[in-house]
């Protein structure tokens, strides 16, 4: 938090419209000479619905001419049409309006951005004013779901930047509140499959799986949250996507043509072996109680130990169903059953 307008915004380079580059998107051609001329104008202009439209419809014909293969830091006047929008951004952080919450999704189309956006919203939260932080946490939410949907990203590309995210997620999981908590466990339990190996291994085998943060989900005091950390364990940890080309089609639809991808669910062997590991060790932790061992947990947490063993054989009875009713066709029905069935589990269902 803290740095100036010039300091944050030094690596933006400004650029200026080259009207031959691309072809004028209606709106364009209607306001940019008069906008880019005067300033007091396209301050105004920046804060009106005609602002957004303008930048969805940039972006339309960018992605139509380029056929979705873009160098966004090639495109004239990219970076000074954002700009504002961007600053508009960080003023406005976390809480944004419906209005800029689209246009956000929109840029998203430039993955790049997701870091300034990231950068914005948790910057200006404040971790004691929860509301504020449940905001960055749905935004965050919100923008990594418009990057598998929209985008159709299959693993995060190394240009996010994981440090601030996973420093973000790690202060999150280890605060005393409870719906701190909640937020970010679902925003792992929706997104774990995003996470490339390399990701995968610091959020799964360096967080979720560290003694501070394991036994203190595991033996919660509140069932959502146990259920919620025990679906994350079975149907999330344990598998891992994988993408393939599939070259089952015929070469004709290769030459010049998207060549479809091939997803498949594979078991992480490493993060099985360390969950089971780590459940194992939970389970033995009553024996050691009652032979005075010490514990690596308060022990005022093991009456919640039979709560998370029933918990636990639940979901895995709930996992075995669900691997028998798809065979281990599609990964993506791993983005809907266990949500679906996680909701039921938590009302008792």
């Amino acid at each position: 938090m803290g740095q100036s307008d010039t300091s944050r915004h030094d690596s933006i380079q400004l650029y200026s419209f080259d009207t031959e580059a691309i072809p004028k998107p209606r709106t364009y051609h209607r306001w940019c000479e008069r906008l880019l001329s005067d300033p007091k104008a396209w301050a105004i202009f920046t804060r009106q619905v005609e602002y957004h439209m303008l930048l969805e419809e940039v972006v339309a014909v960018v992605l139509y001419v380029t056929k979705g293969s873009v160098q966004w830091t090639c495109v004239p006047g990219y970076y000074k049409l954002i700009l504002p929008f961007l600053l508009l951004m960080r003023k406005s952080a976390p809480k944004y309006t419906v209005k800029m919450q689209k246009t956000s999704k929109l840029l998203l189309q430039n993955v790049l951005l997701f870091n300034i956006m990231m950068d914005f919203t948790f910057s200006r939260a404040d971790l004691y004013y929860a509301p504020s932080v449940l905001h960055a946490v749905e935004n965050c939410n919100s923008w990594l779901a418009c990057l598998r949907r929209d985008v159709k990203v299959h693993h995060l590309p190394p240009c996010i930047n994981f440090s601030f995210f996973f420093r973000i997620i790690r202060m999150l999981l280890v605060s005393e509140r409870y719906d701190l908590n909640f937020a970010v466990l679902t925003l792992i339990f929706k997104n774990l499959h995003l996470f490339a190996k390399p990701q995968r291994r610091v959020l799964v085998q360096e967080m979720l799986f560290s003694d501070e943060i394991f036994y203190r989900f595991a033996l919660h005091w509140h069932h959502n949250m146990r259920v919620l950390f025990c679906f994350i364990l079975v149907f999330k940890v344990s598998t891992i996507e994988e993408i393939g080309f599939s070259f089952s089609i015929a070469d004709a639809m290769i030459d010049g043509q998207d060549v479809l991808l091939k997803k498949q669910r594979v078991v992480d062997e490493e993060c099985v072996a360390l969950r089971d590991e780590k459940v194992a060790a939970l389970k033995r932790s009553r024996h050691a109680a009652t032979s005075g061992r010490p514990l690596p947990f308060p022990s005022e947490w093991l009456v919640y130990l039979a709560y998370f063993e029933d918990t636990y054989e639940d979901c895995l009875k709930r996992c075995a169903r669900w691997e028998q009713n798809i065979q281990n066709d599609r990964f993506s029905g791993d983005l809907v059953f266990p949500e679906v069935e996680y909701v039921k589990m938590a009302s008792g269902e």
